[in-house]
């Protein structure tokens, strides 16, 4: 997965396009530590920003998980799954 990728975002009923703008960090999952990367391989963990194209009614996982939960998909594959952690405050 690399920055600027575009793929389609599912996330509880909605369907929408998306595009990665800004990978994080990737997260080590044996020891938990975090390093700026600039693409991430199959299998691993990591952070980063995605924006959409229409606004999407969703919430972190830490607040409702079920609204939180989403997955990438490109070509009729799974590229990822994930956590919403984080949202843009609201203007």
């Amino acid at each position: 997965m690399a920055v600027f990728r575009r793929s389609i975002l599912h996330i509880h009923t909605a369907v929408e396009e998306c595009e990665i703008v800004k990978l994080v960090s990737a997260i080590d999952m044996r020891t938990k530590e975090t390093k700026k990367v600039k693409y991430v391989k199959s299998g691993a963990m990591c952070v980063c920003r995605i924006s959409l194209e229409k606004p999407l009614c969703m919430e972190t996982f830490q607040d409702l998980a079920a609204m939180g939960r989403f997955t990438l998909r490109d070509e009729g594959r799974t590229i990822a799954i994930g956590k919403v952690t984080k949202l843009p405050k609201a203007h």
